[in-house]
C-alpha cells in the first residue's frame, strides 16, 4: 500500500512540473501597437502592381503567343 501511495504522490509531482513547464500565452499587443501601417501600405502596393504585370502578361500570352501555352488541338 505504501509503494502504491508512494507511486501515485510520484505521478502528481510529475504532472505538477509538466504543468509549470508550459509556456504562457503570449502578448502580441505592444508589438502590433509598434508595426508601421506605412509600411503595410507599401506592400500591398507592390502586391498589387505584381499581379497586375502577372496578369496582363498572362492575358497577351494567351491572345498573341498561346500556341506556347495551350496544345495544339489542330491534329
Amino acid at each position: 500500500m505504501k509503494r502504491v501511495l508512494a507511486c501515485l504522490l510520484l505521478a502528481a509531482a510529475g504532472c505538477a512540473v509538466k504543468q509549470k513547464r508550459q509556456p504562457a500565452e503570449r502578448d502580441y499587443r505592444p508589438e502590433a501597437e509598434k508595426a508601421s501601417a506605412k509600411g503595410c501600405a507599401n506592400l500591398t502596393v507592390v502586391l498589387d502592381n505584381w499581379k497586375f504585370a502577372i496578369l496582363s502578361q498572362t492575358k497577351n500570352m494567351l491572345l498573341f503567343d498561346h500556341h506556347t501555352v495551350l496544345p495544339d488541338y489542330a491534329r
